[in-house]
């Protein structure tokens, strides 16, 4: 369900972008089934943001949340810390079960290479975004080392190299694959953080667009829905939804700016928005989705801080639900536009 969830966010997040730069009311440009076909098609008018952006910031967006999903998790990751490391993360002797496992992890690698080689063709791409692209470089680096630790241990247990040596080479391996991932996740962090950088600036260039439009209504709707979507990419990015100090403490901050960007648009009158075209009722919606968005964010973040894992997946699901109609809502109205 979470994962299902995250397209939505990334799509809702995409045709927000898309919607707001053509500054068009004919939605026939919005293909939101081919996004890339649709940014393609966007007029060059907009003097704020270019639809290169748009497509580079996309795809970033997508990335990011890529080495947290399922398939990375159910892979030589999980299989080597259930397998190989005890209790305080050192490495134990395997089981012969252990052993199969691990060695049937192999193509772990391929994973690694698909995301790596998207991420260097999206680096390469105009703009030019220098933080996140050079942080992302660092990434692919990061990643490329972690691959051939990987590749090691696998050729080092299918080989049988530890009946040999009794494991002598297996704990180096254990110990450099233990570097190697801590070097990817700050990496990865960094990048995560760069991006977000962007995604704040390239959000306040779609407000500021709107606002030159006259569209103040539509500048605090986008922004409010520019936050949530924050907040839901940097919260569901971990598939497990388990949050250390600084996590938790990294939603607050955005839980604040979905708060306050809220209010601007609880204050925007009905009659201001139908000014600028949009539905009475629709706008209405939204505002009562977002409600409940803003209370169960507040509900999770509160369970993640008392550690209590099964409220923050209760409190999660009922987020996303909200989102979801939310970002909907706000498709429904940028498509008319």
């Amino acid at each position: 369900m979470i994962k299902k969830m995250k397209k939505r966010i990334i799509m809702g997040l995409a045709v927000l972008l898309i919607a707001i730069s053509c500054g068009k009311k004919d939605n026939k440009n919005v293909d939101k089934d081919n996004l890339d076909k649709t940014t393609t098609k966007i007029s060059k008018d907009s003097e704020n943001i270019s639809e290169n952006e748009i497509k580079k910031y996309t795809e970033y967006v997508n990335l990011k949340n890529v080495p947290n999903e399922e398939e990375w998790h159910d892979s030589f990751k999980e299989v080597f810390t259930k397998e190989f490391s005890d209790e305080k993360g050192n490495f134990k002797k395997p089981s012969t079960k252990g052993i199969e496992g691990i060695i049937k992890t192999e193509e772990t690698v391929n994973i690694f290479s698909e995301y790596v080689k998207n991420l260097e063709e999206n680096i390469k791409k105009n703009p030019k975004f220098d933080e996140v692209d050079k942080s992302a470089e660092n990434l692919v680096q990061s990643l490329n080392n972690e691959k051939n630790v990987i590749v090691e241990i696998v050729d080092y247990y299918k080989n049988k190299k530890y009946e040999k040596d009794n494991f002598e080479e297996g704990k180096k391996l254990a110990e450099k694959y233990k570097n190697v991932t801590e070097e990817r996740k700050n990496n990865y962090n960094a990048y995560s953080l760069a991006l977000d950088k962007l995604s704040e600036k390239i959000g306040d260039k779609i407000v500021k667009k709107a606002e030159t439009d006259g569209k103040t209504a539509m500048a605090n709707l986008v922004k409010y829905v520019n936050e949530a979507n924050n907040f839901a990419n940097t919260a569901f990015a971990k598939e497990n939804l388990k949050f250390d100090k600084e996590e938790v403490k990294k939603l607050r901050e955005l839980q604040k700016k979905m708060q306050e960007s809220y209010l601007k648009l609880k204050e925007t009158t009905d009659e201001a928005a139908t000014k600028e075209g949009i539905n009475t009722d629709e706008f209405k919606e939204i505002k009562k989705n977002s409600e409940e968005l803003l209370e169960n964010a507040d509900k999770m973040i509160k369970a993640a801080e008392n550690n209590t894992q099964k409220d923050v997946a209760i409190y999660a699901s009922k987020f996303l639900n909200a989102h979801s109609r939310t970002v909907d809502g706000y498709n429904i109205i940028s498509a008319k536009k």
